[in-house]
C-alpha cells in the first residue's frame, strides 16, 4: 500500500525514522504539497494492513493523517536507471557527448514484492487526528 502522511511541523525527521524502522517500510519520501510523506508499505493482507495503520503508524507521536491507496493491478512495471536520470538531467549542451559516472548509480527495479496481496478493489481510507493531536 501506499501512505500519505501529514506530519506536525518539528516532527518529521522521527516520523521518519520510525516508518524506516518498521520491517513492513519498502520507500519513504518527503513531499511538497498537501502531505508531508509517502512511503511504501508491504503487508502480508488486508487485515495486515489494517493493524499495521491503526496499532504503529496511526500512533507515531507526530502523525496527524494517514491515508492509504491500496494497488490492486499493476499496469506497467519498469526499472529505472537512477544514474541515468540524473545524469541526463545534470549535462549541460557541452558535456552531453561525454558519458557521464554517477558514484553509486545502478538500475534499480521498481516493484511490489511478489508475496503482497491486495484488495478487489481501490480501498482509500483517511484517519485524522491521529494520537488526539
Amino acid at each position: 500500500a501506499t501512505l500519505l502522511l501529514k506530519v506536525q511541523a518539528g516532527r518529521l525527521p522521527a516520523v521518519t525514522s520510525t516508518l524506516i524502522d518498521l520491517d513492513e517500510t519498502g520507500y519513504v519520501a518527503t513531499l511538497a504539497g498537501e502531505h508531508d510523506l509517502l512511503t511504501d508499505i508491504f503487508c502480508r493482507d488486508v487485515s495486515h494492513l489494517d493493524r499495521l495503520v491503526h496499532d504503529e503508524i496511526q500512533t507515531i507521536e507526530g502523525v496527524i493523517e494517514v491515508r492509504s491507496y491500496v494497488v490492486t493491478d499493476i499496469k506497467y512495471e519498469s526499472s529505472l536507471n537512477i544514474g541515468g536520470v540524473i545524469s541526463k538531467s545534470s549535462e549541460s549542451p557541452s558535456s552531453a557527448n561525454r558519458k557521464s559516472s554517477i558514484k553509486g548509480s545502478s538500475r534499480v527495479p521498481i516493484s511490489i514484492g511478489s508475496e503482497f496481496t491486495v484488495a478487489e478493489s481501490v480501498m482509500i481510507v483517511t484517519f485524522r487526528n491521529c494520537n488526539g493531536r
